[in-house]
C-alpha cells in the first residue's frame, strides 16, 4: 500500500489500464504474450529505417534485432519453464506460500 502512495498518478493509471486490458484478454481467451509484444514495440525505435540509413547501418540494425529477438525468446522460454514448474509443484501439493517461504529462507 505504501508503494502506491509514492507512485505518480500517471503511473497508477497506466498500471490499472494494463491490468484491465490483461483481464479482458484473459476473459476473451486471447493467448498474447504481452511481455514479448511490449518489448518488441518498445524496441522498434532502435531499428534504423531503410530509407534514411546506409547499408552498413542497416546491417548493424539487423544484427541488433537478431540479438534482441534471441534474448527475448530465451527470456520468454525461461518464463514459460518457471511457470510450468511452479504449476507442477502446486499440482503435486506444495502451497504457493510454502514455495515462497522456502525461497526466502535461502
Amino acid at each position: 500500500k505504501s508503494l502506491s502512495l509514492n507512485m505518480p498518478d500517471e503511473l497508477i493509471f497506466i498500471m490499472r489500464t494494463y491490468f484491465l486490458l490483461r483481464s479482458v484478454n484473459r476473459q476473451l481467451g486471447c493467448p498474447l504474450n504481452r511481455f514479448v509484444l511490449m518489448a518488441r514495440v518498445a524496441a522498434k525505435g532502435i531499428v534504423a529505417k531503410p530509407d534514411d540509413s546506409t547499408f552498413w547501418s542497416q546491417c548493424k540494425s539487423l544484427n541488433e534485432v537478431i540479438k534482441f529477438e534471441t534474448r527475448l525468446q530465451w527470456k520468454a522460454f525461461v518464463s514459460f519453464v518457471i511457470t510450468k514448474v511452479y504449476n507442477l509443484l502446486v499440482y503435486i501439493g506444495y502451497k504457493p506460500e510454502e514455495l515462497m517461504k522456502s525461497s526466502v529462507d535461502r
